[in-house]
């Protein structure tokens, strides 16, 4: 029998999140028997009264509370080079006189 991906007590998020099922980090409580082809567990949430029993392939490894989960990272947004010779430069306004 495999071993379950994940343990007691771990955190975790959804793979895939929708409105039905929400990001956010949750704890594994409970790791049932192997039921057919799927690992199942139970997971809560400390924003929800009650627990989750959900598959393993739904589920994602928590990577911390600053850290978003791998399928909702974006690769970060490369700046274009500035074209040589031209620098940003601050431009004037004239003064308005209040007389």
């Amino acid at each position: 029998m495999p071993e379950p991906q994940f343990r007691l007590g771990q955190p975790v998020t959804f793979a895939r999140p929708t409105l039905i099922t929400p990001h956010g980090r949750y704890e594994v409580v409970r790791i049932y028997p192997i039921d057919g082809l799927d690992q199942r567990y139970s997971i809560k949430s400390e924003a929800e009264p009650y627990e989750r029993v959900v598959r393993q392939a739904d589920l994602a490894a928590w990577e911390g509370p600053g850290e978003l989960p791998p399928h909702e990272r974006r690769p970060p947004r490369e700046r274009p080079a500035s074209a040589p010779g031209r620098a940003r430069v601050p431009v004037s306004r004239p003064a308005i006189s209040r007389s």
